[in-house]
């Protein structure tokens, strides 16, 4: 995270605490040709908690579980659109200030050089699978990060 002088930047009126990271977990990326709601989002600065932070070029998919958005931001170049990819994937906890206090999950996800990814990632499950897994507030849903044997 780069910290600048605030200037012209967007005001985001949210807390955002990392929850859990995983490393190794098997990532399909999507393709923007084939997924009209994979999209590419410029670098930009955004202001939280009066403090400036910069988002690098990137790509975003939401996906609507039960009436709640899960963002997941992409660091990934054309080269991985449509391919399977090992990734450290960072779990967030946004609380949105400006919604009543609404809380959503956003997965960072940044590929890793690994030889072997140890988990799958599994978005909108019905049921808890174990220690890893991570309930979707105001679902009856869970994110899980299933073990590869």
């Amino acid at each position: 995270m780069m910290v600048k002088t605030k200037t012209e930047v967007t005001v985001v009126n949210a807390d955002f605490k990392t929850v859990v990271n995983y490393d190794n977990v098997l990532i399909k990326i999507p393709d923007p040709a084939k997924d009209k709601y994979f999209k590419f989002i410029a670098a930009h600065d955004i202001s939280v908690n009066e403090q400036i932070v910069h988002n690098a070029n990137r790509y975003r998919r939401g996906d609507k579980i039960d009436g709640q958005w899960i963002t997941k931001y992409f660091s990934v170049d054309e080269s991985h659109f449509g391919k399977d990819i090992i990734a450290k994937v960072e779990v967030v906890e946004k609380t949105d200030h400006t919604s009543h206090e609404a809380k959503t999950f956003i997965l960072n996800i940044v590929p890793q050089n690994s030889a072997k990814p140890q988990f799958r990632l599994k978005v909108g499950c019905d049921k808890k699978m174990d220690h890893n897994s991570l309930y979707i507030p105001g679902t009856s849903k869970f994110i899980n990060f299933e073990p590869i044997n």
